[in-house]
């Protein structure tokens, strides 16, 4: 039996939203946030886990400065 609820797990992140910012843990399961709580339990498990203490988590940011519109790339 599988015990793993989640794919992905951002913990202790500083979550950016509409609201503002917040610490909080985000649980990804097909490719969709499917939980954002002040903390996931730790018998909640995921195939991958990402501690982001002290980062900024942002929803749909890209680096900028990437040049996806340069010709050949």
């Amino acid at each position: 039996m599988n015990k793993e609820q989640y794919d992905l797990i951002i913990r202790n992140g500083k979550i950016v939203n509409e609201d503002g910012v917040s610490n909080a843990d985000i649980a990804v399961k097909d490719g969709k946030i499917v939980e954002i709580t002040e903390k996931i339990s730790a018998e909640k498990k995921a195939s991958k886990e990402i501690d982001a203490k002290g980062l900024h988590v942002l929803p749909g940011l890209i680096d900028a400065h990437v040049h996806f519109n340069e010709p050949g790339s």
